[in-house]
Formats: C-alpha cells, sequence, structure tokens
C-alpha cells in the first residue's frame, strides 16, 4: 500500500530505483483503488513521482503516510513542502503541519 524510500535514495536514483518505480506505477496503475474520503476511484497513472529533477522525485503520491489509505486528488488534505509527505482528512486535520510554522 505505501513505500517510501530514504532521501539519499532518492536522490541518487539509481538505475534499479528507476525500474522498481516503473514497474509499481505500472500494476498500481492496473488495480482498482477507491478513495478513502469519498469512495470515488483513484485515477492515476503516477503513484510514485518520476518527474525528473523534481524534488519529489520518488515520493508517493494518493496515498496518506500516516494510515495508508488511497486518496483522490480533489480529497487530499495536503502535501507538507518541509516533512515532503501527504495525509487524508482524517489523519491530519490542519491543512499545514507544526513544521511549516517554525
Amino acid at each position: 500500500r505505501h513505500v517510501q524510500f530514504p532521501l539519499v535514495w532518492r536522490k541518487k536514483k539509481s538505475k534499479q530505483l528507476v525500474e522498481f518505480l516503473e514497474s509499481y506505477n505500472l500494476v498500481k496503475s492496473s488495480r482498482l483503488c477507491l478513495c478513502v474520503q469519498c469512495d470515488d476511484v483513484v485515477e492515476s497513472s503516477v503513484w510514485m513521482n518520476q518527474t525528473k529533477d523534481s524534488s519529489d522525485w520518488g515520493l508517493q503520491s494518493h496515498t496518506c503516510y500516516e494510515c495508508t489509505e488511497h486518496i483522490c486528488q480533489d480529497c487530499e488534505a495536503g502535501f507538507c513542502q518541509d516533512c515532503r509527505k501527504q495525509f487524508c482528512e482524517d489523519c491530519c486535520t490542519m491543512k499545514i503541519c507544526e513544521m511549516c510554522y517554525s
């Protein structure tokens, strides 16, 4: 349900990790995943970010980092730019995490 790689791995972008992300996106896209908030189908072909030169490269999207449930783009409570995590509304009632205030 949820995959999280160490920052050092994401920065290195090894051939094996790139191949894994491609395979993961392919398999995950072929499955029916429902949003924990609205029960709509989460339609995405990119579950693991592979945008070249992006600081989000290798991060999983459409998945709450706390409960590991799927969340659609309309129901995403937010993505913290400091801790680089995404949460559903049930797990993160505030829109910005405490790290953002420091």
